[in-house]
């Protein structure tokens, strides 16, 4: 069922963010959000989690969806080693547990950071960081998964490697991707799958 969009409006004070926005957002594709700073790309994406109440409209498709995230912070626990952060979504019966932590592994090593599984996130750079949040959220058992600028610090390089896993392991997942940049959405969702908030709001 996809995710439909009616007439959302959301307004903080007197400054509207969002005023009778609609959107459509397929099951099982990807969706890349664009716009300008401040135009509602975050917010829209806190509403459809629902760690904001918006003003007027409605969100249909999400009733009972287990759902993932990347925020723009990384949330990761400081004190934990950066595999123990990817372990916390770990749902599954302890039969498997070997399973999970082979994927992990894989995990860690396409996206460059297979000597950091013991490493305490802490002691990790700010690109290691971002790496470790994502592999959390595309591990977790998830119905949607909202990403808002999950590619941010990374050098051209590693983010041509993230994006490509990023892509093979949400293949017939339901994505709704925020970025600034245009490549990314390409890479992720193609030129259909991007939407122009800055063209609709």
């Amino acid at each position: 069922m996809a995710i439909q969009i009616k007439n959302l409006s959301k307004s903080y004070g007197d400054h509207p963010v969002l005023t009778g926005f609609n959107a459509e957002f397929p099951e099982g594709k990807t969706t890349c959000i664009m716009g300008a700073s401040g135009i509602g790309k975050t917010t829209l994406l806190r509403l459809m989690m629902g760690l904001e109440k918006p003003d007027g409209g409605e969100i249909l498709g999400l009733a009972g969806k287990k759902l993932g995230a990347v925020f723009q912070e990384d949330r990761l626990c400081e004190t934990l080693t950066a595999g123990a952060n990817v372990r916390m979504v770990q749902r599954q019966p302890e039969r498997s547990s070997r399973e999970f932590a082979a994927r992990m592994e894989e995990g860690f090593r396409r996206l460059g950071l297979e000597d950091c599984i013991r490493q305490k996130t802490s002691e990790l750079s700010g690109g290691m960081r971002r790496r470790v949040a994502l592999l959390r959220a595309l591990l977790s058992e998830y119905d949607v998964l909202f990403l808002d600028e999950p590619f941010k610090g990374l050098d051209e390089k590693t983010r041509e490697q993230v994006i490509a896993y990023t892509k093979e392991s949400c293949r017939g997942r339901t994505v709704i991707c925020v970025t600034h940049d245009r490549e990314e959405a390409l890479a992720l969702g193609g030129e259909d799958r991007i939407l122009e908030l800055d063209y609709i709001v």
